[in-house]
């Protein structure tokens, strides 16, 4: 290594550390092939072969106390020995910027650290190019005072301790908000919103042509269609901004792309279709391009489809058909987390069945698959899976089930699009063809009309989702419920009658032998006294490894209820299909913190936020949960023990018989006086 560079990096705090499969502190690209050997984590694995793609030499990663894997905080580049021109790095910066999986990126000089922050947008010259333009420099001169307070807030040491997250200075780098993902999803709803609003076509075809066009732009920058693809449809035609203004034109390429990859992401209706003809798609495609009056300037050089990723267009689908409705949907960053705590990667293997019981636009089930892939590479020296491993994978584990047959629609189309961004470019076009998923593997039905009929005839490897928090259990679900024997033990009535404890009762059965279900609960599962019974009749039946605890976080979910910003408190109930094995205790995890609420970034979790439980001490002391949410320890103790004391009402009834009353005017019990204002 060059030594200059790796002076400026024990200046930073920044430190080779990979023991064995643990990786922590800063990581050379170029060890990739050697952890591979080690079975080391797959997230860590797919930053290095990420960060050997934007051609960055080394990666600085964050580890936790706790089983997640680490994350990816930094990609740094040598320049003290290796060339690399400012556009080059500008370019990177645009590219990581689509990227958004790493927060900062450090060009280090000789003399001095460039910062770029991946989450704030690169400036454009008048040729739409990106310009040069870090957010901080740091001047490497010892005795350059206001440099060494910068070093020790871009240390390695402030991300291992989590103070470059707390640090108030570090936000404008650090806001979701200026993201690619966020600021592209903004355009794309202005867009909808003036086509709309002008009547150029109805907003249901508005949504559909936006999503088709975003799909068909993650083609193009990928290079994945044939050369002369559109102007198979359009003389001369370039590109799909062209073919979006001819009516004829379009739908000849829709159909072409529908034939040609089956399934059904591209396939338009005929009420659809029908408008297409009739409608004057100038302005549109004047909007979509960016094209406007106000503003000249083409936004879609800030963007790169080849970069970004390619669930963002799930969630641009999700976004446009939740809109309005009052649907609060799981947040990313809590998805994420869950499904590390359940899906170990050296425990999968081809055949992992997954149920979302109620699985919506496929969040869930989207991060599971993506998680079997990676499970798939890393037992196969990280080579790319062909469209049939692919397939196979996606067709043999992944199942959900909704009432809703647009939600499902848009959970079959993330999926899709998912597999599609595994392939590689030049694979994409001859190899892809995409599933039909619709009826087998994603339901359109009542889950609990399911379990009455007794549909699921084969077990599962994990169960996962986030079920409705309805208060309303009728119909099937309230047939279901009155059979409340379950694993030979009659369970109480459902504490509040809150649906997801349906959920949760009728879902353990459905897990194989070494099978693990983890469901998002309200906190009244823990908190409600209401709750005692229920939650001791499940803790009696079934195996419950630990509980996730985030009623401390506010704002974790996104979306409106009753016209409010949503402030849903949940909690993470993770169980297995077999009796409770007493030897083992029952961790409950109280989350705290995060790296930013607002922006979503991640969870943090400290020493005292662990609690270990005895099963008995779980399944007896209602109050055990609330001890813990205070610090628990000796909270519980010292509780119980001021429990056996005499109250102060007890006292002066004691008193009374002692004449208190007739000379001090003693009064007691429940209730206030209210003040007089002075």
């Amino acid at each position: 290594m060059h030594t200059s560079f790796q002076e400026i990096l024990d200046q930073l705090e920044m430190s080779f550390s990979v023991r064995e499969t643990q990786v922590h502190g800063l990581v050379s690209v170029a060890e990739r092939e050697n952890l591979q050997s080690q079975q080391t984590s797959p997230a860590v694995i797919r930053a290095l072969l990420d960060a050997e793609r934007y051609g960055a030499s080394h990666v600085y990663f964050r580890s936790f106390p706790e089983r997640r894997p680490p994350q990816a905080q930094v990609f740094l580049y040598d320049c003290t020995s290796t060339l690399h021109h400012e556009q080059e790095l500008a370019e990177t910066h645009r590219k990581l910027w689509n990227y958004g999986k790493v927060v900062l990126f450090y060009a280090i000089y000789p003399e001095k650290v460039d910062i770029f922050s991946c989450f704030q947008p690169p400036t454009l010259n008048a040729d739409n190019q990106p310009r040069y333009n870090p957010v901080e420099h740091l001047v490497l001169a010892a005795q350059a005072t206001v440099d060494l307070e910068k070093r020790h807030r871009f240390s390695g040491r402030a991300f291992d301790n989590g103070s470059f997250w707390e640090n108030p200075q570090n936000s404008p780098l650090i806001r979701r908000s200026t993201s690619a993902q966020t600021t592209l999803l903004e355009e794309m709803r202005n867009v909808r919103r003036k086509v709309v609003a002008e009547h150029i076509v109805s907003d249901s075809l508005a949504r559909r042509l936006i999503v088709l066009g975003l799909m068909v732009r993650f083609l193009e920058d990928r290079a994945a269609l044939p050369s002369d693809f559109f102007g198979t449809f359009l003389q001369e035609a370039t590109s799909f901004f062209e073919v979006l203004r001819e009516p004829t034109a379009l739908l000849e390429c829709v159909d072409a792309l529908a034939e040609h990859f089956n399934g059904d992401v591209f396939h338009l209706t005929d009420t659809e279709k029908h408008e297409i003809e009739k409608a004057d798609l100038y302005p549109f495609a004047d909007a979509f391009e960016g094209k406007t009056s106000a503003n000249q300037r083409h936004f879609w050089a800030l963007y790169s489809f080849a970069d970004l990723p390619v669930e963002f267009i799930s969630y641009l689908y999700e976004d446009f058909i939740e809109e309005g409705t009052g649907a609060v949907y799981t947040p990313p960053m809590l998805v994420d987390l869950l499904l590390d705590e359940c899906m170990n990667p050296s425990a999968l293997r081809d055949t992992h069945r997954i149920l979302d019981p109620a699985c919506g636009s496929g969040v869930f089930l989207v991060g599971a698959y993506r998680r079997l892939v990676e499970a798939w590479q890393w037992r196969n020296g990280w080579q790319r899976p062909s469209a049939s491993i692919l397939l196979q994978l996606l067709r043999n584990n992944i199942f959900g089930v909704d009432k809703d047959p647009q939600t499902v629609e848009l959970a079959i189309f993330s999926l899709c699009i998912t597999l599609a961004g595994h392939l590689e470019a030049d694979r994409i076009w001859e190899e892809l063809r995409f599933p039909k998923l619709k009826g087998d593997h994603l339901l359109a039905q009542d889950f609990f009309q399911l379990i009455q009929e007794d549909r699921f005839t084969e077990s599962f490897g994990l169960i996962v989702g986030k079920p409705p928090f309805g208060s309303e259990v009728t119909g099937i679900a309230g047939e279901v419920e009155q059979n409340r024997t379950v694993a030979g033990v009659t369970f109480p009535a459902l504490p509040d009658r809150q649906l997801c404890h349906l959920f949760l009762r009728e879902t353990p059965q459905l897990l194989g032998p070494e099978g693990t279900g983890c469901l998002i609960l309200k906190d009244g599962f823990l908190y409600n006294l209401n709750a005692q019974n229920f939650r001791t009749a499940f803790l009696h039946t079934f195996q419950v490894p630990q509980i996730l605890d985030f009623v401390s976080i506010r704002h974790l979910f996104k979306g409106k209820s009753n016209g409010k910003p949503s402030d849903a408190k949940v909690v993470a109930v993770f169980f297995e299909n077999r009796p409770p094995d007493e030897k083992k205790t029952l961790l409950h995890a109280t989350f705290r913190k995060v790296w930013s609420v607002q922006d979503q970034l991640g969870f943090e979790l400290d020493a005292y936020d662990f609690h270990w439980l005895p099963r008995h001490v779980a399944r007896e002391e209602p109050l055990v949960w609330k001890a813990d949410l205070l610090g628990g320890g000796r909270l519980l103790r010292v509780h119980k023990q001021f429990a056996d004391l005499p109250t102060l009402g007890d006292f002066l009834k004691e008193k009374a018989y002692e004449g208190w009353y007739s000379y001090e005017g003693w009064y007691y019990g429940e209730g206030f006086i209210v003040g007089k204002r002075t």
